[in-house]
């Protein structure tokens, strides 16, 4: 048993041998917890700024020297590596901290030679203790008011877990109620409805496990209950596939089965310099094909839009489809400055060589397109093939590209994100064909909050209004599509008219539309398109 235990799940804990340690500071408590979680170390400027915002910084760094006196006492001179400029743990420190033996008992699974939509009994019981482990959410209570980038990156890490605990959860309740293992298979069911109480399929779940154990009176107060909470939060009816369920269970029908297969595919991580890049790769198809996303994303959260999850799952019956999430945003790490085009770029090869991959196929929509373009004039020899969706060559209007948005346009942009980010922001822009959808806007907005702080959505904004990928256009050599919907209400289609005109040979295909989002509105032309031209450069390249 390690000396020293951290508990984070659920409010902080520290234990000495099993006896807890009482910390009297809270921003101690902070900066041990930041330390062990983040596992690197950290300049005592960087510290300093993150505890201490308001005061200048020979103020904010006498206040760290005083809190590392604090921390250092009641650790009793031990666990802390600290120097003049930087603050680490020390090295092999005997420290066990339980969100890392969350993830272990998680990744278990991994070490297994059978399907990944199978599971084992030892998977299982990995998986059920780490649910177990799951306490309450990651530091539940604890904040520091006057420290805004700490509670950011708090409130990112737990939404995290939160969905890391869903997922897992989802799994233990299909494989226990195929087993007939109720009582436990409605335990985490429940445990599971209590976490997300919007996700439909949790109530659908529990409706089955009740049905299938002969509690028919149970699982149709779980009907009415699951109907009376997306009433009052979405404003709509159930999905048809609850009601029907209901019908089923009405009649005395045997229920349909519990198995189901993992929706959201296990996330990975990979260093780019000091950054750590979370991806995903689904499927096994002939052909890479890496995916460089748009203006903010979250790689998990994104499984959870029924219409998106479907065209992802149908790309990757044909291809190994590649996703990752930009550094700064999602499950990636964040940065300490705003991301350039050209790490985006550097980001996307780390990726490819964390998959083993020698040559990708690439689509880049809206913001990765120039990432996109730029990769494949870069390494054309590692790009197959190059897609692009809805995006442009230059952030920033001028009279000989007039179809991006003035600097009068861009401050509105800014200010819009700065007062209603969290919101269902710009949703008549990107995806007005879904803009009075409740369900979808309630999704949207979390896909933001995950993806992004309000104010790392404004340095995103700011960079794109610097990109200028002009001159890089007519170097492309490599088969090139472009995609743009005629009225996209985000950005112009006459930029992506500009676009093809520049790359050599490049194929031009204008449709129908005012979605700026390629999962929304008529998607079967554009997936279409993308089967037909990952077919052309497969056979191409073989």
């Amino acid at each position: 048993m390690p000396k020293l235990s951290i508990f984070v799940l659920g409010s902080p804990r520290i234990e000495y041998e099993k006896i807890p340690i009482k910390i009297d500071r809270r921003k101690a408590v902070a900066l041990l917890v930041y330390l062990v979680v983040t596992n690197r170390g950290h300049t005592r400027d960087a510290l300093a700024t993150l505890l201490w915002p308001t005061l200048d910084q020979s103020k904010a760094r006498g206040a760290l020297r005083r809190t590392l006196s604090v921390l250092n006492k009641a650790l009793n001179g031990e666990w802390l590596d600290i120097n003049r400029e930087t603050v680490t743990l020390e090295q092999n420190a005997d420290v066990w901290l339980d969100v890392n033996e969350f993830h272990e008992l998680l990744a278990f699974t991994d070490t297994h030679d059978h399907p990944d939509d199978e599971i084992c009994s030892k998977c299982l019981s990995s998986k059920t203790t780490a649910v177990e482990l799951y306490r309450d959410d990651f530091l539940v209570g604890f904040t520091l008011k006057d420290s805004p980038k700490f509670d950011e990156w708090q409130f990112f890490l737990g939404e995290n877990f939160r969905l890391e605990l869903a997922s897992a959860l989802e799994r233990i309740v299909s494989v226990t109620g195929e087993q007939k293992k109720f009582e436990l298979a409605i335990h985490n069911a429940r445990r599971w409805v209590a976490l997300d109480p919007i996700q439909e399929n949790a109530h659908r779940q529990l409706m089955n496990l009740f049905a299938a154990s002969g509690q028919r009176n149970a699982a149709l107060r779980q009907y009415h209950e699951c109907a009376r909470i997306i009433k009052d939060e979405l404003g709509v009816n159930p999905q048809k596939e609850t009601v029907e369920l209901l019908e089923t269970i009405k009649r005395g029908q045997k229920p349909p089965s519990l198995t189901k297969k993992i929706s959201i595919p296990q996330t990975r991580y990979v260093r780019s310099g000091e950054i750590y890049i979370a991806y995903q790769v689904v499927g096994s198809g002939p052909i890479d094909f890496l995916v460089i996303p748009g203006y903010v994303t979250h790689l998990e959260h994104a499984w959870n839009e029924p219409k998106l999850a479907n065209i992802l799952q149908r790309l990757a019956s044909i291809s190994r489809l590649i996703l990752f999430d930009k550094r700064g945003t999602g499950l990636s790490d964040r940065a300490a400055e705003p991301p350039k085009i050209e790490q985006t770029m550097n980001d996307a090869m780390e990726v490819l060589k964390a998959v083993g991959s020698k040559q990708a196929a690439l689509y880049g929509y809206s913001e990765g397109g120039p990432m996109s373009a730029l990769f494949a004039a870069t390494h054309p020899e590692r790009t197959l093939g190059l897609i692009l969706y809805g995006t442009f060559a230059k952030g920033t209007r001028v009279p000989d590209y007039p179809w991006a948005l003035n600097s009068e346009q861009h401050k509105r942009w800014i200010e819009e994100i700065e007062q209603n980010w969290g919101s269902p922001l710009l949703i008549d822009f990107f995806a007005p064909s879904a803009a009075d959808d409740n369900r979808f806007r309630k999704w949207w907005a979390k896909f933001l909050r995950l993806g992004a702080s309000p104010g790392a959505a404004v340095d995103l904004a700011q960079m794109m209004a610097e990109i200028d990928i002009r001159d890089t256009l007519p170097s492309i050599r490599v088969p090139t599509l472009v995609l743009h919907r005629t009225d996209d209400k985000l950005l112009r289609v006459e930029g992506g008219r500009f676009i093809a005109g520049q790359i050599p040979g490049a194929k031009y295909v204008e449709l129908p539309g005012v979605d700026h989002l390629w999962w929304t509105g008529n998607t079967e032309e554009i997936v279409s398109e993308i089967e037909d031209f990952l077919t052309s450069v497969q056979q191409t390249d073989t």
